[in-house]
């Protein structure tokens, strides 16, 4: 089964190229593309640091305040859900 972007905003020829040749370097398209997703993924991770460096701490004041241990989302051992 063979991949193909599925983007509608690529033009016929970018399309094409990326159906008849997977291996080649991907067009202007999909280097838009990618900019426009990093970009996007930017922003969600910038908000999230923003709620750890806020949120985050404040829960921690009240889970610590209560006996209970905190949340540290680097540490894997952290659980973040509820069981």
């Amino acid at each position: 089964m063979r991949y193909v972007p599925r983007f509608s905003w690529l033009s016929p020829l970018d399309r094409s190229s990326a159906s008849s040749n997977l291996r080649a370097r991907p067009g202007k398209g999909m280097e838009e593309v990618f900019q426009i997703m990093v970009d996007e993924l930017r922003g969600y991770t910038d908000r999230l640091g923003d709620v750890w460096a806020t949120d985050l701490e404040a829960v921690n004041r009240e889970l610590e305040r209560l006996g209970l241990a905190v949340l540290n989302p680097w540490d894997e051992s952290t659980l973040l859900t509820s069981e």
